[in-house]
C-alpha cells in the first residue's frame, strides 16, 4: 500500500495491491485529506487515518472499510495528528504518537480502533 505526493494530503492519492504490488488499484476513503497509507488488520479490515477538510483546524479520524475498499465509515475520532497505527498480526491495532512538544503516548484498539486504551505515556502529572 502506498500514498505518492500531495499537499499536506490534501492532493495525495492512495493505492492499494493485493498481489504483491503487479497491479494497483486506487483508494477513496470517505475523508480526502490522507494522513497515512491504508493498512490492513489480521482480519481483513482495512484502515486510513485522515483528516477532515477543514483549512482551519486538524481534526483526525480514523476510517475502516471491510469489504475492500469500496465503502468507508468513520469509526474513531480519538487519535492526535501525530499518530501512526499498526495493526498487529496478533489481532490489536496499536497507536503510536510522538507530539512536537516531546509527549509520547501509546495506545491499544482491541475493537479494529472502535476504542482505544492508553497504554504508555511520557506526560508525568505533578501535583
Amino acid at each position: 500500500m502506498t500514498q505518492p505526493g500531495g499537499f499536506g494530503g490534501v492532493f495525495a492519492t492512495a493505492y492499494l495491491s493485493r498481489d504483491g504490488a503487479r497491479t494497483w488499484e486506487k483508494v477513496e476513503p470517505e475523508l480526502k485529506v490522507k494522513i497515512a497509507a491504508p493498512k490492513q488488520t489480521a482480519g481483513g479490515t482495512l484502515l486510513f487515518f485522515s483528516n477532515e477538510f477543514n483549512w482551519s483546524a486538524y481534526k483526525p479520524k480514523l476510517q475502516a472499510s471491510s469489504d475492500g475498499g469500496k465503502s468507508w465509515s468513520v469509526i474513531s475520532d480519538k487519535l492526535d495528528v501525530g499518530s501512526v497505527i499498526w495493526p498487529l498480526q496478533s489481532g490489536p491495532i496499536v497507536s503510536i504518537t510522538s507530539g512536537m512538544d516531546g509527549i509520547m503516548s501509546i495506545r491499544r484498539s482491541r475493537d479494529n480502533g472502535v476504542t482505544w486504551a492508553l497504554e504508555y505515556t511520557s506526560y508525568e502529572r505533578r501535583p
